[in-house]
């Protein structure tokens, strides 16, 4: 279950005494949700903002008009926006994570032939800590279960292998 994942990233952030906070748009808030049923989640989750349509993200996180000219909402691009949003509302997290997509099983906009595309951004200190695109099978949920499982999976990887500078100010 993905839960032994996210425990083990919820040690390396106390032990390091990192906060985090997500914008979830594909997760629809499971990211925050599972994250919150940790033990002691108050030492380490600043929150979560759930910003599912379009309209939403342009009101509450402040993409730039010049990039939603450019690229489709559900891109790398817009979801490193997202995190950096994120940093605006929630500014007293250390970790800032962005998680977006497109395609899902049953969604009404389906483009092209692939389904389960899935960015994920994480900012450690308004610094890129990691940016990917994914593709993911299966339902709506093994999908979002992947989502949640491959952000605690890098989170708990960078903070592992100290990969990240933990200069930060409390």
């Amino acid at each position: 279950m993905h839960f032994t994942i996210i425990n083990l990233c919820v040690k390396l952030l106390i032990n390091n005494k990192l906060t985090i906070a997500f914008a979830e748009s594909i997760t629809a808030g499971r990211l925050t949700y599972d994250f919150s049923t940790i033990d002691n989640s108050a030492a380490f989750l600043k929150g979560g903002i759930v910003c599912f349509s379009n309209e939403t993200k342009d009101q509450l996180l402040k993409i730039p008009a010049e990039l939603k000219k450019k690229v489709n909402y559900s891109s790398l691009e817009a979801t490193e926006d997202m995190a950096r949003g994120l940093a605006r509302i929630i500014p007293t997290a250390n970790i800032h994570v962005g998680v977006n997509g497109s395609n899902l099983p049953g969604d009404s906009e389906v483009i092209g032939d692939q389904t389960g595309t899935i960015y994920i951004c994480a900012l450690l200190n308004s610094e890129i800590l990691f940016s990917r695109e994914f593709q993911f099978d299966g339902t709506k949920e093994d999908i979002i279960n992947q989502t949640i499982i491959h952000v605690a999976y890098f989170l708990r990887h960078y903070l592992e292998n100290k990969q990240i500078q933990l200069n930060y100010t409390a």
